[in-house]
C-alpha cells in the first residue's frame, strides 16, 4: 500500500517532493511530469488516514493517467482493493463512476467537481 505521511504541517515544496515519494515509490512507471500534476492536486493529509483520504488520492492519479491505459489498470486494481469503506456518500458515488468508466459504461473520466462543486 501508498505511504500516506502527514503533510499538514510542511510547506508547499515540501508537501509536493513528500507526495511524489510515496506515488513514484508504489508506481515507479507513471512519468515525472505526471507525478507532479497528481501531487499538486492531492489533498494534505493528517495524521489520520481513512479510506476516504485513501480515495481521494487514488481518484488523482487515475484522473492525470486516465489516457495511460497500462497504468491506469494497474492504479485502477489498487484503487478497488484498498477502497472497501468508503464513509463520504459523494466519494461512493464517484467510486461508482470510476468503476463504470473503467468498464466503458461512461464516456469520460466523472469530474469532482460534478459530485462536489469546485474543488
Amino acid at each position: 500500500m501508498m505511504k500516506f505521511e502527514s503533510t499538514e504541517r510542511l510547506n508547499v515544496a515540501d508537501r509536493l517532493r513528500t507526495v511524489s515519494n510515496e506515488i513514484i515509490e508504489m508506481y515507479p512507471k507513471i512519468s515525472s511530469d505526471n507525478i507532479l500534476k497528481i501531487a499538486g492536486l492531492c489533498d494534505i493529509v493528517s495524521d489520520k488516514v481513512n479510506s476516504d483520504i485513501i480515495f481521494r488520492r487514488y481518484y488523482y492519479i487515475l484522473f492525470v493517467i486516465q489516457d495511460d491505459e497500462f497504468n491506469f489498470d494497474i492504479v485502477y486494481n489498487d484503487m478497488i482493493k484498498l477502497c472497501t469503506d468508503l464513509k463520504d456518500e459523494l466519494n461512493i458515488y464517484l467510486y461508482n463512476d470510476i468503476i463504470k468508466f473503467a468498464n466503458n459504461e461512461l464516456n469520460s473520466f466523472p469530474m469532482i467537481s460534478d459530485y462536489y462543486g469546485e474543488e
